[in-house]
């Protein structure tokens, strides 16, 4: 994606994730999909009106045993996990997404903010997967050497 903010990434955002091994498929002229490491689902990067939107689905809320200590206990690793947020998405009616999301300034991003970011998410996934075994509904067997169970 060929981003229209340059103020302070002098390259775009798709060559700044390739430089740094990132693998990139263009959705549209302003959405990319960015496939971590040891992950399967891929980060949605988003730049609209001046800001750029993260975005990774984890899964369905359904698939996960519903508990009050449940979401305790996501409400504690969402502290742990700043400065990404882990939230619902309920814009499918039938089907409510468990994601992890945060949105920065475009004009304020760098380089060095961006390659945080998605290192951010590659860190949260880790920890969000090996909370969420013990709810998942039917078991949740990790592939060796993987994180990502789920995918």
């Amino acid at each position: 994606m060929e981003t229209k903010v340059n103020v302070r990434i002098k390259r775009g955002i798709e060559e700044v994730l390739l430089s740094h091994g990132y693998l990139c498929e263009i959705q549209s002229s302003n959405i990319i999909l960015v496939g971590l490491k040891n992950i399967e689902a891929k980060l949605i990067i988003i730049e609209q009106e001046g800001k750029i939107y993260f975005q990774l689905d984890v899964l369905s809320i359904d698939e996960l045993t519903e508990s009050n200590e449940l979401y305790k206990e996501l409400l504690h690793l969402n502290y742990d996990i700043v400065p990404l947020s882990i939230a619902i998405d309920k814009s499918e009616e039938n089907d409510h997404l468990l994601i992890l999301t945060t949105a920065l300034e475009a004009e304020n991003l760098d380089e060095n903010e961006l390659i945080k970011i998605v290192h951010s998410f590659e860190e949260a996934i880790e920890d969000l997967i090996m909370l969420l075994k013990n709810y998942f509904i039917d078991g949740l067997e990790l592939r060796e050497g993987e994180i990502s169970g789920l995918y």
